[in-house]
């Protein structure tokens, strides 16, 4: 059958309601006191540090992807400065400036392994065993995996390069300017011992905003040391990090709207100048990149929590996301389950994801196809065409027999109709389709998404 585009767009309009009002919905309820239970095992023993003192004694080792610079050669500095004096034209201060910019060049690249650093982002134990994801190849995770088993959905990760350096810039203060770098910040969530978790981490939940956790931070007294116009030292009082966790569906899948505020007051001498939008705004600035950066991971990690926790609770696998709704005390997760096979009488498609496909969660895994020979229909079903030597016209498949002379169908407008060519094309009442032999019910057929077509 060949492709008309306003076919398509009408197959897309009435494929994905039906399918999924053919299948029973059903609901996960999960409670606030409850959903603080699962973070608490999900966030325990998390560390996230910013240190910018050079103080030995604040690096951990971790095994993490991680910058390397080194010093451009000497050949490198100088092609660097031909270019400034080529740039710069009659511009005498700004082809100073380019060049002794060319005297700090240096050549990065990005390694993995064990090393040492005082700015990082280290998961607990909990977490890397519960959220997981399939190693497909050794450089799909830092430290490198073995393909075909689970490793953590998240890397720990060096944040050094993350961070600007130094935190506070050349801040105008009206008496000069100043520039501050941070002492030891820090979010540590023991799972047990002092300070105790539950003192650390608070969670709340609401229509408008879902899912929020606020943090307490901790920071070294001094926390900024500032240099410039007045040399000073400056203190962090309760710094805060508020995340916000948004739930949404999108083509049948968990998507959550991260987003994190940084709030602290800067206690220094000079009152009358305030760091504190500063401070908050570059640290901010540093949590909306790595937020960003790493939306599609929160979607699988969350998804994934949601998806184990039907499993746990109603011992159902997942075939859709209906929608998810939060209110002051609860998620309520509306969900289609994976028929069985007698519930829903699904059967395994073979180039089209159907209702039940069990690899709608798992899209690294080869999608089914027909015996060679064989063609695939839109409905999921295998066909075998009809067609002899020499023989001309409809294949019993939607296609042309290959022994003909190319014929010209016509335009595909009006009611669904066998063309000149013997194919079938037109329009069809809502919920049909039009294929060989006429409209045919759409409903059971599975949406077009999973196959990039929205």
């Amino acid at each position: 059958m060949k492709a008309r585009p306003h076919t398509l767009s009408l197959v897309l309009a009435i494929v994905v309601p039906y399918a999924l009002a053919a299948k029973p919905v059903r609901q996960l309820v999960i409670t606030a006191d409850q959903l603080a239970v699962d973070l608490k095992l999900l966030l325990g023993d998390l560390w996230v540090q910013i240190d910018q003192s050079n103080d030995a004694s604040h690096a951990q080792t971790i095994a993490s992807t991680y910058t390397v610079c080194v010093p451009a050669t000497v050949g490198e500095k100088s092609q660097c400065k031909e270019n400034c004096r080529l740039r710069a034209g009659d511009d005498i201060n700004l082809m100073k400036a380019c060049i002794a910019g060319c005297d700090t060049n240096q050549d990065c690249h990005q390694e993995c392994g064990n090393h040492q650093t005082a700015n990082f982002v280290r998961f607990g134990g909990a977490f890397n065993q519960l959220l997981t994801k399939t190693c497909n190849a050794p450089s799909d995770s830092c430290p490198r995996c073995t393909p075909n088993s689970n490793t953590p959905l998240v890397d720990d990760q060096d944040i050094t390069y993350v961070v600007a350096n130094p935190v506070v810039a050349n801040k105008d203060i009206g008496i000069g300017t100043i520039s501050c770098k941070l002492t030891r910040f820090s979010v540590k969530l023991p799972i047990s011992g002092n300070p105790d978790y539950d003192a650390l981490v608070t969670t709340d939940l609401s229509p408008e905003k879902g899912l929020h956790i606020r943090v307490k931070a901790a920071a070294d007294s001094p926390s900024l040391r500032c240099s410039g116009a007045v040399p000073l030292e400056a203190t962090l009082q309760n710094p805060t990090v508020d995340f916000y966790l948004r739930p949404t569906v999108v083509n049948h899948k968990a998507s959550w709207a991260a987003s994190a505020y940084f709030s602290a007051h800067v206690l220094w001498a000079l009152q009358a100048f305030s760091l504190d939008g500063v401070v908050a705004d570059n640290v901010n600035a540093v949590l909306a990149g790595y937020l960003a950066a790493s939306q599609a991971k929160i979607n699988a990690g969350m998804t994934g929590w949601i998806v184990g926790q039907i499993a746990t609770q109603k011992g159902d696998k997942v075939d859709d996301i209906v929608s998810i709704t939060t209110s002051t005390t609860q998620i309520v997760v509306s969900y289609t389950p994976q028929c069985d096979g007698t519930t829903c009488g699904c059967g395994q498609s073979c180039g089209w994801f159907h209702a039940c496909d069990a690899q709608y969660w798992n899209a690294s895994a080869p999608a089914p196809t027909c015996p060679r020979g064989q063609v695939c229909l839109g409905t999921g079903d295998c066909c075998q065409p009809k067609c002899g030597p020499g023989s001309c016209g409809d294949d019993g498949c939607g296609r042309s027999c290959g022994g003909c002379v190319k014929c010209d169908e016509g335009p595909c407008t009006g009611a669904c109709h066998k063309t000149a060519c013997g194919t079938w094309c037109g329009t069809c009442k809502p919920s049909y389709y039009c294929d060989t032999g006429g409209c045919k019910d759409s409903r059971g057929r599975r949406g077009l998404e999973f196959h990039g077509l929205l």
